[in-house]
């Protein structure tokens, strides 16, 4: 059990019941105070022969986009359809979030509409899951969100930036994640999204829990902190990191938008820093395993990598190795077959979704410096500015 101690702020109550009466927060002076302009409703159903349950539920004019959160006691709900009131499909099979929500093994399944285009049109929507293990007399729970949003081509997203265990209560490392986050801002403003911060410090544990797995970490965290918000969790070290996902992963992509056991995006601090705990920018020591010559950068690329993913975004290509074995559906970033040939190409490497940072090959390099993942594309910002929590 996780118990978070020395209360400073004051938390809506069920937040202080799940925080155990213990946890803090600070934020800069306006900080916190915007809101996304969310609904959100609730709808329990049934499985039905083969696992299939489907409802139809109306959303509030001038609504733009929405979210669902599907949960099931066991086994994983798999998005299936998606139709407004004229019977039109807004999920066909190529999206990728629809693909997205397919992927998830765990509970909860979280589906975002539009994925990329025009806001959503007014009216009746009805929907179609299938529990994985076709199931039927199963109770499912869905939360459906939604947002009124008049310009979809920038907002605000709100941050709770959570120090847990060892990482809490420092004020040397705060000092550097603060730099670390001001980096981030520049290259989220590039997607036209700015950024709407709060920090918390949590009692926990040295090593995290990977939080694709879900665990009652995030469960409590979640319950603890801002709704409607993305949580962005920095600790020592996170279990069961390796290869692209090494410094930071998101506990699902798209993420919802809720709380549970799976709602954070956690952060190895020990690896992005390269196993000294010390954020450095010595271009000159390539001895640490994130062989990295800004840490700082590094962080700031990792958070805003990860974080768009659980918005929704795909990085833009999957390595194996050296071999790209996988790319994103968007239309307007550029692929390659191999990280040398991804390296090559600017638009590429310096795409925020680049899955890891590319090692620069010129000679005024020396071999010491790496490609900075800092441009979004047209299509990439529309994903980011469509999510629910996208104000």
């Amino acid at each position: 059990m996780y118990t978070f101690p020395h209360v400073r702020s004051v938390l809506a109550l069920a937040s202080l019941l799940f925080c155990l009466g213990g946890c803090s927060s600070s934020s800069s002076p306006g900080d916190g105070s915007a809101s996304p302009a969310l609904n959100e409703q609730q709808i329990s159903a049934q499985t039905g022969s083969g696992g299939f349950v489907q409802f139809s539920f109306s959303l509030p004019p001038g609504s733009a986009s929405l979210q669902i959160v599907a949960v099931s006691p066991s086994s994983v709900l798999v998005p299936r359809s998606l139709q407004n009131s004229a019977s039109v499909e807004l999920l066909p099979l190529t999206t990728q979030t629809t693909d997205q929500a397919r992927e998830n093994s765990l509970s909860p399944s979280t589906l975002n509409a539009p994925f990329l285009g025009d806001s959503i049109s007014e009216g009746t929507f009805t929907v179609q899951y299938q529990l994985s293990s076709n199931a039927s007399g199963v109770t499912c729970n869905f939360s459906i969100l939604s947002k009124s949003d008049t310009d979809l081509g920038s907002g605000t997203v709100r941050l709770n930036l959570v120090n847990v265990g060892p990482v809490a209560n420092s004020n040397s490392l705060r000092s550097d994640l603060d730099a670390v986050l001001d980096i981030a801002k520049v290259i989220f403003d590039r997607a036209g999204i700015s950024i709407d911060p709060v920090w918390y410090d949590f009692d926990g544990p040295e090593l995290l829990p990977d939080p694709r797995n879900g665990d009652p970490l995030y469960q409590a965290i979640s319950a603890a902190v801002r709704p409607h918000s993305v949580n962005m969790v920095f600790g020592s070290r996170v279990l069961g990191l390796r290869s692209d996902d090494r410094y930071a992963v998101a506990g699902a992509a798209p993420g919802p938008s809720t709380t549970s056991s799976r709602s954070a995006v956690v952060m190895d601090l020990i690896e992005v820093t390269g196993g000294d705990g010390e954020f450095q920018t010595d271009d000159n020591e390539d001895d640490r395993p994130s062989s990295h010559n800004d840490e700082y950068r590094l962080a700031a690329e990792e958070l805003v990598r990860t974080v768009s993913n659980y918005l929704g975004l795909e990085d833009i290509v999957s390595f194996s190795g050296n071999r790209v074995v996988d790319s994103d559906a968007l239309s307007d970033t550029d692929s390659c077959l191999t990280e040398e040939a991804c390296e090559e190409k600017k638009d590429t490497s310096n795409n925020a979704m680049m899955p890891r940072p590319l090692r620069q090959r010129d000679r005024e390099s020396s071999g010491r410096g790496f490609h900075p993942r800092q441009f979004f594309t047209d299509q990439q910002s529309a994903v980011l500015n469509n999510h629910v929590l996208v104000d």
